[in-house]
């Protein structure tokens, strides 16, 4: 993700702080260290987050018999007439590319209803609303231009320093979760779920060390009590880049009656971009099918030479961004080769190298604004759209 690129700044941030936080740690407003009670590796396959029952999840790539929610999914892609689907990658407030594209695709006239959107990390956030429609463009454009740092984050200066799980608390982050996931959009997921249509959203299960596929359709679906909170939680786990937003830990029902938890962190730890469902299944058919598939990458696709500071700081920032792109890389071109062998049609976008702004912050509003500019126009134009990752590098 992008933030990775603040997280070394961050921490930096601390080291001046250091005899202060030992002085003052007795009047510290610092949040407390979670108490945990992980599942027990008996319970990892059959416990219920949040007591939500079903077929809600499954392991990244690993191959299961077809659920209800398959069959339904099936029939819906073996319709004649095009299918299309969507993967959104993570990015931070690189996000705001994204959500800028989807709103001018709209004006375009010619963005299709999507019959599987997957998303990670900042993805997860933006796949909620591409999933539902163009009714949501709004949404997206107040969620990527209308909040900051100090807005989303608040430093936890001291208990970062003795323990706690982050250098920031996420209040003001669940806030606004809670504002846009609200019941009028699960129920509008439901209604999708029984059409077979699927949104899928990749946590990274850290005790696993395992990525999560998350059928948010099928839990929106599932009658629970407990669904809204689910998806809120996925969703903000989705996105919690670890150090710099604190874990999710997700309570889950066991068989043996007690109640453990699960500790998950931002999807893009295990996977940057994904495709999963029918559609993923027919990638591996050898089935042809009349179908496109969307990627859009909210990251610069392969950032420009740029000699390295020989400082700890910048060493390791851009070591950290070199991973996540390499990462990157390696997913969407996975999925562009999959697609090639089916014969399905790959179209893919990222924020063009020669974009030049620079954030100031983690999330820079200014920054953000500039940015969803940039994907308004490029959906508008609909010219950005290439046949495969590596035509997104610049010539050598």
């Amino acid at each position: 993700m992008a933030a990775f690129s603040r997280f070394s700044q961050m921490v930096s941030g601390h080291t001046g702080f250091l005899f202060a936080a030992f002085a003052f740690l007795g009047l510290s407003n610092c949040a407390p260290i979670p108490q945990r009670a992980p599942v027990p590796p008996q319970f990892i396959e059959t416990s219920k987050p949040y007591g939500v029952s079903g077929p809600i999840r499954r392991w990244a790539n690993t191959p299961e018999d077809f659920s209800e929610q398959d069959r339904v999914s099936s029939r819906l892609w073996k319709r004649p007439g095009p299918h299309a689907t969507l993967a959104l990658s993570g990015g931070g407030q690189h996000g705001a590319y994204g959500a800028g594209l989807l709103k001018g695709w709209s004006a375009r006239g010619d963005r299709p209803e999507f019959e599987v959107v997957t998303g990670i990390s900042t993805g997860a956030v933006i796949a909620v609303f591409a999933f539902l429609g163009s009714d949501y463009d709004a949404a997206l454009e107040d969620i990527y231009t209308s909040y900051s740092t100090g807005q989303l984050l608040h430093r936890n200066r001291l208990g970062a320093l003795f323990g706690a799980p982050a250098l920031n608390t996420a209040q003001g982050y669940e806030a606004l979760i809670r504002r846009y996931i609200d019941d009028k959009v699960v129920d509008r997921l439901a209604q999708k779920a029984r059409q077979g249509r699927r949104l899928i959203i990749g946590t990274t299960n850290l005790d696993a060390t395992r990525s999560v596929h998350w059928d948010v359709t099928a839990i929106a679906a599932s009658g629970s009590p407990n669904a809204k909170l689910l998806i809120q939680k996925v969703i903000q786990a989705s996105s919690a880049l670890p150090g710099v937003f604190p874990p999710v830990l997700m309570p889950v029902d066991a068989p043996d009656g007690r109640t453990y938890d699960e500790m998950h962190v931002d999807g893009g730890a295990t996977q940057q971009v994904t495709i999963i469902g029918p559609h993923a299944r027919h990638l591996t058919s050898g089935r042809k099918a009349d179908a496109t598939l969307y990627m859009i990458i909210n990251e610069v696709a392969h950032p420009p030479y740029a000699p390295v500071k020989p400082r700890i700081s910048k060493i390791s920032e851009t070591a950290l961004t070199s991973l996540v792109n390499a990462s990157l890389d390696a997913d969407s071109m996975a999925i562009f080769h999959s697609a090639e062998q089916s014969g399905l049609t790959l179209r893919a976008t990222a924020i063009p190298p020669d974009f030049g702004a620079q954030p100031k912050e983690l999330f820079d509003k200014s920054y953000m604004k500039r940015l969803f500019q940039l994907g308004y126009q490029t959906g508008l134009s609909g010219r950005e759209w290439t046949l495969k990752p590596a035509d997104l590098l610049p010539p050598s």
